[in-house]
């Protein structure tokens, strides 16, 4: 995946994006992307009725 400041600008599999010389290469080998996830679960009291 490639980020341009805060935006997602192309992703595909390794070798298919142009990068340039200033890019940050992250070896994620083994793990998941889980782009734009949001981890939006709480741990309050919710009523229900």
């Amino acid at each position: 995946m490639a980020v341009d400041e805060d935006k997602i600008v192309d992703i595909g599999m390794e070798g298919s994006i142009k990068i340039k010389n200033t890019d940050v290469i992250i070896d994620g080998k083994g793990n998941f992307l889980a782009s734009g996830f949001i981890d939006i679960h709480n741990h309050g009291n919710m009523e229900v009725p």
